[in-house]
């Protein structure tokens, strides 16, 4: 008879995902129940990510410690890993800083070296202005018309534009 336990009683020790940057991944070889399948940690485990390298322009979610859970290995490619990434990190002053960085009008987000692509995460804000009356002696102000939000997670080598712009690293893909 197996063993299904149904309470945790002693510590969880998650495994720890040695690429520096990487993010985790699940890899199907072969084809149908016939293929293999890799990946950066077990089916149903907890393991984390935390880089041990500087980063010279600042503090981003890339150099963060993570958290991260697989799910159940299936052959048909609908594997699934839940990244925990923090929206805040302590310095050594004990300042609590946001790992996104804001701006307005453009930013360039990098892209990593010939055999890595970083992945960001981004928010973005873009709206026009419409100048409109305010009372029968022609005085004027704004308003916000065509306002668009952007949720993605993206390839760097791009420059966004928009009026707001919300982004972190959050990993890099090795080729």
């Amino acid at each position: 008879m197996t063993y299904a336990p149904t309470q945790i009683l002693g510590p969880i020790v998650p495994i720890s995902n040695s690429s520096a940057g990487a993010l985790p991944g699940i890899t199907q070889s072969g084809a149908g129940g016939a293929g293999g399948i890799t990946a950066s940690g077990i089916a149903k485990e907890l393991y984390t990510r935390t880089p041990q390298r500087a980063n010279a322009s600042g503090n981003t979610a890339d150099y963060t410690g993570q958290i991260f859970l697989n799910n159940d290995f299936l052959t048909n490619m609908t594997n699934i890993i839940s990244g925990f990434i923090p929206d805040y990190y302590i310095d050594v002053n004990r300042n609590t800083k946001l790992t996104f960085r804001g701006v307005t009008g453009s930013v360039y987000l990098n892209d990593g070296s010939v055999r890595e692509t970083v992945r960001w995460e981004i928010l973005t804000i873009s709206y026009n202005k419409t100048s409109f009356l305010t009372d029968m002696v022609g005085g004027t102000t704004f308003g916000i018309t065509g306002l668009n939000i952007v949720h993605d997670i993206i390839n760097g080598g791009v420059t966004l534009t928009a009026e707001h712009i919300f982004y972190r690293q959050v990993g890099i893909i090795e080729t």
